[in-house]
């Protein structure tokens, strides 16, 4: 999650975490608090037991439309690293928000999936787990799902507006896949011809799910160059 460079350390993954590292002669300890990716705000929390100067590099992910970010020093931006050049000393903090939308955004097939900020959202389908192999060590067995769903909704897509909204849960839970973040919209029955509401998961809350959609009969293309849009 962290790297040294040239003039101090970087920050390339985010995430509840601690670094415990030496910094021009100096001991540093810097923690990571945040409900990242289920929540956007990272918190980092520094303690050295001397002042030291040294440059901490943010890594900017794709996604990311804007960062926001409160500490002090000096700041530039290169390589795609924000970078903070201060003298750091025991007590010193960094907060930093990354602005996030839920967005359509075109697969390499020409299909569409759903994403907001690092998370990729997916239909859940209902399945049956049957199992198919027992092991010695108690609680390890293969499982297969079968397929227990309206088999119509694996032939969902989406509509020529596609509107989602974010629901937050507790990101305290023992399934913050299912229950931290979900998206909640309409997909395009093409059995119906009728929209119909859904309720998007990230991709690790679902065991069978449906990630890409086609675009239905009125969606011809996505609306820019980059190949997504605001799903506002």
């Amino acid at each position: 999650m962290w790297a040294h460079t040239a003039q101090g350390i970087a920050a390339n993954l985010f995430g509840p975490s601690e670094l415990r590292t030496e910094i021009n002669g100096a001991a540093v300890r810097i923690e990571q608090r945040t409900d990242y990716p289920f929540d956007l705000t990272v918190g980092l929390h520094i303690d050295t037991d001397r002042p030291v100067a040294f440059r901490l590099s943010l890594r900017r992910p794709g996604w990311a439309r804007e960062i926001s970010v409160d500490a002090k020093g000096t700041r530039s931006e290169s390589g795609g690293y924000l970078h903070i050049d201060a003298e750091w000393e025991a007590g010193d903090t960094v907060r930093i928000l990354f602005a996030a939308e839920p967005a359509v955004r075109e697969d390499l097939l020409g299909r569409g999936f759903v994403q907001m900020g690092p998370l990729v959202f997916a239909l859940p389908l209902a399945g049956r787990p049957i199992e198919t192999r027992q092991y010695p060590l108690p609680g390890f067995r293969d499982l297969l799902y079968d397929y227990d769903d309206d088999p119509g909704k694996k032939s969902y897509q989406l509509p020529p507006e596609p509107s989602f909204n974010l629901v937050r849960g507790d990101t305290l839970t023992d399934k913050p896949f299912q229950k931290a973040v979900q998206l909640q919209g309409k997909l395009f029955d093409p059995k119906d011809g009728v929209n119909k509401s859904v309720t998007l998961v990230p991709m690790g809350g679902a065991v069978l799910r449906k990630v890409s959609f086609r675009m239905s009969p009125d969606r011809t293309r996505f609306n820019d160059d980059r190949g997504d849009e605001s799903c506002r």
